[in-house]
């Protein structure tokens, strides 16, 4: 019988990190764009308001300016972040799990077909904290899709990790933790 600390561990390599952090970066794109249409027809309607209050102030062209010059930087960083994963330009540390905490939500829009129409999500968070990194958000998501044996749930990957393990931590800026691989799991191979 196997225990926990002898379980087998999968072979990580740099393509199956590419695999983890494109849809990431694809689901940033989606925000921006959601983000980019909601507020231009929300000021859309607000206009529309103040036009049946014969009230001469236009706000979706101060909004539509205001997000073109936040949007365009933002579409620019994550095309430029897209570009440095498909050529594996990311910084690979390892580092110490020194703390994880349960606790707190995060909100999200989301449109759900089935009930017609958009509704509020809430999320329940799981942080892992690292010695010399800081803080890691496990995404609420499928973690490792590619692997055979560990497709994780951010509760999963939360669950599965306890305080020194060693992880394999992936930061496209060198600042940010992106993907944190649990090394009692994956064995690195470049």
């Amino acid at each position: 019988m196997m225990h926990d600390d002898e379980k087998k561990k999968e072979t990580l390599t740099k393509e199956n990190i590419k695999k983890d952090i494109l849809p990431l970066l694809l689901w940033d794109i989606a925000k921006i764009i959601r983000v980019y249409i909601c507020f231009p027809i929300i000021a859309l309607l607000i206009d529309w308001l103040f036009a049946c209050l014969h009230i001469p102030f236009r706000i979706a062209f101060v909004v539509f300016v205001i997000l073109t010059i936040i949007a365009v930087p933002a579409f620019i960083c994550t095309f430029i972040r897209i570009y440095k994963t498909c050529k594996f330009q990311f910084v690979i540390d390892r580092d110490f799990l020194v703390d994880k905490k349960e606790g707190g939500y995060h909100s999200g829009v989301g449109w759900i077909p089935i009930l017609g129409g958009i509704v509020a999500i809430f999320y329940k968070l799981y942080k892992l904290q690292f010695g010399r990194y800081g803080k890691f958000a496990i995404q609420v998501r499928r973690n490792y899709k590619w692997s055979s044996l560990y497709p994780l749930s951010d509760k999963e990957l939360f669950n599965s990790s306890e305080i020194n393990d060693e992880f394999l931590l992936v930061s496209l800026n060198g600042k940010r933790i992106d993907m944190a691989y649990n090394l009692k799991l994956f064995d690195f191979k470049e």
